[in-house]
């Protein structure tokens, strides 16, 4: 996905802190159906945030606690929200279709935290214009500085957005601003 070199050593296992500020953001334009997990949480900033902040209950795994989200076909989610490892060969990608998939068979929800042009590339038209769940993409106005880099004098280069899909969905999809 990267453009650019940021200058940062990319982090182990892809994991980039949440601030609360993004996860609010998304908390206070959605409001999320039933129990909610964190298929990729990392230090739990997402989790955290949604039930000190949220009236939807929310767990949170990881693949460093055995987890592995991908091989998952078992679980049942209402709604899945995370900042997914973005990785090398579509990682991000598996992420989105699998829970998709996961959530399909209950009108779940499903939210992820991309690079605001993720929904720009013809492979992955599929996920937006073409699919039926999709709800709606939130902008995020201000860019991300991840909790755990050292932060540098300069601001961060890329902009990011909650890319929303319900299933329950019967709307044209729609583009939102925040904060």
């Amino acid at each position: 996905m990267g453009k650019h070199d940021s200058g940062y050593e990319l982090m182990s296992r892809d994991l980039y802190c949440t601030p609360a500020w993004v996860t609010n953001s998304l908390i206070e334009r959605v409001v999320f159906r039933g129990c909610a997990v964190d298929p990729a949480c990392g230090e739990r900033d997402i989790v955290k945030v949604f039930n000190d902040r949220s009236s939807t209950f929310m767990t949170g795994v990881d693949i460093s606690e055995g987890y592995d989200f991908l091989a998952d076909n078992n679980s049942y989610y209402q709604s899945i929200v995370t900042n997914p490892p973005y990785g090398r060969g579509k990682l991000a990608m598996q992420f989105i279709d699998h829970a998709l998939s996961l959530t399909h068979h209950c009108c779940g929800q499903v939210a992820m935290l991309l690079p605001v042009d993720f929904d720009s590339g013809k492979t992955r038209r599929y996920l937006f214009d073409e699919h039926k769940a999709f709800q709606q993409k939130i902008v995020l106005t201000e860019r991300i500085r991840w909790a755990n880099l050292e932060q540098k004098k300069n601001g961060p280069k890329e902009n990011h957005a909650w890319y929303i899909w319900d299933w329950s969905n019967t709307q044209t999809p729609v583009m939102r601003y925040a904060p």
